[in-house]
């Protein structure tokens, strides 16, 4: 069973992918699965929670996303203040990095299994996605709409190779997008810990593929349409 939660964009979504560097990189077209599982911890400790007992919940659960109807992709170069390489200098350096936004159309839906959870456990978690008004970086804000309940889900949701789908949509966009690893630790997501997150295991990378296909694209800007649901 798969608890919904949809989300209706109200500004410009960016989340750079994994391979991305500060001077640049391409975004994601959707919140991952690691970004949507922190949220969670993150709002479960601002609703005065034990993120730690919602992070052993959620860790190990899979989440997929029915993307916005359209995701248009803006291509841009902006104005940045770097740190300096010589350590001696306190004054940071203006230069270009390269960043990609997303104008997302249409609300989209976030889906996190809930096999084996008490039915406290999803009424907990369905409390803490309403608390969610951001995904990737701060400022790319969403207005929660609802929740729901779906026992399978539709080809509209992103697929991962071993999901078990009744369809699947033939046009898709692959990425690699970021999620828990089945034995991480909490020391290791937990912005107060010096332990740093190790690659592989504590996160890992997944090709997604997401129900889009390329409508349109020129030197500034690509659209996405989705295919399916």
């Amino acid at each position: 069973m798969w608890l919904l939660a949809q989300y209706s964009p109200t500004a410009l979504f960016s989340l750079r992918t994994g391979t991305a560097t500060s001077s640049g990189g391409k975004t994601n077209l959707c919140p991952t699965m690691y970004g949507v599982k922190m949220a969670l911890v993150a709002a479960a400790f601002e609703a005065g929670l034990d993120g730690r007992e919602i992070f052993e919940r959620v860790k190990a659960a899979r989440v997929r996303i029915k993307p916005s109807r359209w995701a248009v992709v803006n291509n841009c170069f902006i104005r940045i203040q770097r740190e300096p390489h010589d350590r001696g200098s306190v004054a940071f350096q203006p230069t270009v990095a390269y960043r990609e936004f997303v104008h997302l159309q249409g609300d989209f839906t976030v889906a996190v299994e809930a096999r084996g959870w008490a039915e406290a456990e999803i009424e907990q978690v369905a409390g803490l996605l309403a608390r969610i008004n951001y995904f990737g970086k701060r400022g790319s804000l969403v207005q929660f709409t609802g929740t729901d309940r779906m026992e399978e889900l539709d080809s509209g949701f992103s697929y991962v190779l071993g999901d078990e789908r009744p369809t699947l949509s033939a046009d898709v966009v692959v990425q690699f997008l970021d999620d828990l690893g089945p034995d991480a630790g909490f020391d290791a997501v937990n912005t107060y810990s010096d332990r740093q997150p190790r690659l592989g295991r504590d996160r890992i990378f997944v090709p997604v593929a997401l129900p889009y296909r390329l409508r349109g694209s020129s030197r500034t800007y690509t659209a996405y349409e989705r295919t399916a649901g």
